[in-house]
């Protein structure tokens, strides 16, 4: 393999998120090389071409960032679709403790939810921008 093939190699390995491990051990049986410098020649590469690792990760997380929000606002709905659907029952309706329970730890997933998916896709825009200005 050249030494465009081995980078290209290891940034398309890197980005589809496979082990370490495992792109080590094909490269060492691609190249020849002894698993110590694979080793070390992987890190390089991904600490060369990082920004490219990292863009072509970015379509990923951003989808699952907006899947993850998505859920959460779900979880928000159904606790507000509850607690109103609750509160225009009579007086004397008891209700099931059980529900209450759930609707309550529905509510904070939902939270939860929401501000991971926007810290998480807003450190993938963050990482994103930094490094077309370090460009």
């Amino acid at each position: 393999m050249q030494k465009e093939e081995i980078i290209t190699f290891v940034v398309d390995e890197l980005a589809k998120q496979h082990s370490r491990n495992e792109i080590i051990r094909r490269l060492c049986e691609r190249t020849g090389m002894m698993w110590p410098d694979a080793e070390k020649l992987v890190r390089q590469i991904e600490a060369d071409h990082g920004q490219d690792i990292r863009a072509r990760q970015s379509p990923l997380l951003v989808a699952l960032s907006v899947a993850i929000f998505i859920g959460g606002v779900g979880s928000i709905l159904y606790c507000a679709v509850y607690f109103i659907s609750f509160a225009n029952t009579d007086a004397i309706t008891i209700p099931n403790p059980r529900g209450v329970v759930f609707a309550i730890g529905a509510l904070f997933t939902g939270i939860t939810m929401i501000a991971g998916s926007l810290f998480g896709l807003r450190q993938t825009i963050k990482e994103l921008f930094e490094d077309k200005e370090n460009r």
